[in-house]
């Protein structure tokens, strides 16, 4: 599942520890766009830790913000999530949390990276990712790291190689 849509889906729900949160927001305290958008917690708003509730509230002013198109494709997303096996959500939820300890310009480098990928046709993607699971484990270490060592600016290999 593209990486991207997984971060964007996390983001949107539950994940981003850490932030300080100064005050706890009660239900009534939300807007009636927001009680609607966050209808499902309700009940059990209460229960939720501070910083949960500012996520989701900042989650769904975002929503708010999208357009018709945005939202379909956020649940399409959502969708594919609910459908992963929960060992592949705990892998991708483990992924991401590694991502949120790299420093902002290795985090930027690896946007840049999948956006670069992202760009290619669906068919050199799906070329890539057959030749990235028939690979060795060892050797895909070796790749992984010389894929790092690689300058951000030339992702597609035609400028200047390390």
């Amino acid at each position: 599942m593209n990486r991207r849509v997984i971060l964007i889906m996390l983001g949107l729900l539950w994940v981003a520890p850490g932030w300080a949160v100064d005050s706890t927001i009660e239900w009534k305290d939300l807007s009636s766009d927001e009680q609607q958008v966050l209808k499902n917690f309700e009940s059990r708003w209460d229960n939720l830790p501070a910083e949960q509730r500012e996520r989701m509230r900042k989650g769904a002013q975002r929503w708010q913000q999208m357009t018709p198109e945005q939202r379909a494709e956020v649940k399409e997303r959502f969708a594919r999530w609910k459908a992963l096996p929960p060992e592949q959500k705990k892998q991708l939820r483990e992924r991401y949390q590694q991502f949120r300890k790299l420093p902002p310009d290795e985090q930027q480098r690896i946007r840049k990276r999948m956006e670069w990928f992202m760009s290619l046709p669906p068919e050199k993607r799906a070329e890539l990712r057959k030749r990235w699971q028939e690979t060795p484990p060892d050797q895909r270490e070796m790749m992984r790291e010389r894929i790092m060592e690689r300058p951000t600016e030339h992702p597609d290999r035609s400028g200047p190689r390390r």
